[in-house]
């Protein structure tokens, strides 16, 4: 449980904590996109490599980021070697492209979250679907729904941790066959659901009391706009977007 690095916010200086969330927001779906357009070696190394830039120019320390990659490393390991032993032709760049399209991707998100607070990518998503409104669509409840789920996922992962070690310390046991451990995890999910339940009324009875839901026009605390940084990093970034779909193209 230690490895979950989403909506974990690591306080810092750096140049990617000072962007605009709703610019993030637009870089992270740009960068997946560049993931999956990309399809050879020379693609997919620019995308990692640039990756490891912007962790460096954040000045969130790399084991941070890599506590996400090292949960998803057994899933992406695993994968590869299917697509390798099942591939007609070509089976390592598409072994390669599998591995490294999904660690990039969640190295991706776990930098967006530790570079931005829960209300900053809450504002980001309620500025980006802000057009949305048009269509009366309620952004500003989607964008709670967002701030209030990266909230609650360190939450319920230190709650789940205070279970499992109570769990322990009262004799049960987590090993042995696969129906064992199945039984002994009912132990620890029980609970965190009645936890999590408990904690969602709470904060129902608290959203209710203050008259959430109300038909007022809800203004946002902060209100963030566009720096030399933002600009700067969009000049960076449509770069770095331009010379990936270029090499895609070269290297169809």
């Amino acid at each position: 449980m230690r490895d979950v690095t989403l909506g974990r916010y690591y306080p810092s200086r750096g140049p990617l904590h000072e962007l605009n969330p709703a610019l993030k927001l637009l870089f992270l779906v740009l960068y997946i996109v560049t993931l999956f357009v990309s399809k050879s070696y020379a693609g997919l190394s620019v995308c990692a490599i640039s990756l490891v830039l912007c962790i460096t120019a954040s000045r969130v320390p790399m084991k941070s980021v890599l506590r996400s990659f090292r949960s998803i490393i057994i899933l992406a390991a695993v994968s590869s070697v299917i697509v390798y032993l099942t591939h007609p032709d070509n089976r390592a760049l598409a072994s390669f492209t599998l591995f490294v399209r999904l660690t990039c991707a969640v190295c991706v998100s776990a930098l967006l979250t530790l570079t931005t607070t829960p209300s900053e990518v809450a504002d980001g998503v309620q500025n980006s679907l802000s057009f949305l409104r048009v269509f009366r669509i309620p952004v500003q409840d989607i964008a709670l729904s967002v701030s209030i789920t990266l909230h609650f996922v360190p939450v319920l992962q230190e709650e789940a941790e205070k279970i499992y070690n109570a769990q322990k310390s009262r004799g049960a046991d987590f090993s042995g066959s696969l129906s064992k451990k199945a039984s002994s995890v009912v132990s620890i999910l029980v609970p965190l659901f009645a936890s999590a339940f408990r904690r969602a009324g709470d904060l129902a009875d608290s959203m209710e009391s203050r008259c959430y839901g109300s038909d007022c026009e809800r203004t946002p605390l902060h209100r963030s706009g566009i720096s030399e940084t933002d600009v700067l990093a969009s000049l960076l970034f449509a770069a770095y977007f331009l010379f990936t779909i270029s090499v895609r193209l070269l290297l169809w």
